[in-house]
């Protein structure tokens, strides 16, 4: 089931991201970064988010428990472009090839043409498997940029929808 979340969301929220980023940034990313994430601090994270009401976020359920997640909203690189960003798709990978991730994708692109959006973005590591789903999912390739997680540099790719 894919619906809005909620503030009571946030604690699942929280342990699907720091558990994603686990179980698909091994060896992607520093393994100390990956050791250091806490979903005590993710938790407060997500309150503050969605207490300020200022991102659109939905989960994915399954018997009860939240195995996935997305979000997005204003672009924290207007100088893009675009209209929107999608922040974050998260799914924990038990959930993986099971339509939740294509439900939450579906569910953000429409929220987004509901508030009158004409295209969003978001930035992916290039090596995360993920990738073949944004092309899948009509995303297309755009510029790169090299960031720093954990003080080491990670190569990103910018994919980008029309709406």
């Amino acid at each position: 089931m894919i619906r809005p979340a909620t503030l009571a969301d946030a604690p699942g929220i929280a342990a699907v991201h720091v558990e994603s980023w686990r179980e698909t940034y091994v060896g992607l990313v520093a393994q100390d970064y990956l050791d250091s994430l806490s979903v005590e601090k993710r938790t407060e994270r997500w309150v503050n988010s969605l207490s300020q009401k200022e991102e659109t976020v939905f989960v994915a359920e399954a018997d009860k428990k939240i195995v996935g997640f997305i979000s997005g909203g204003n672009p924290q690189m207007p100088e893009l472009g675009f209209d929107a960003e999608l922040y974050a798709l998260y799914l924990l990978k038990s959930h993986q090839k099971k339509g939740f991730g294509m439900e939450l994708f579906e569910s953000f692109h429409r929220a987004m043409t509901r508030q009158k959006n004409e295209n969003f973005y978001l930035w992916v590591i290039d090596k995360n498997p993920a990738t073949n789903f944004y092309r899948r999912m009509g995303g297309s390739k755009g510029q790169q940029k090299t960031i720093a997680i954990g003080g080491a540099p990670v190569a990103e790719s910018l994919y980008s929808w029309l709406l």
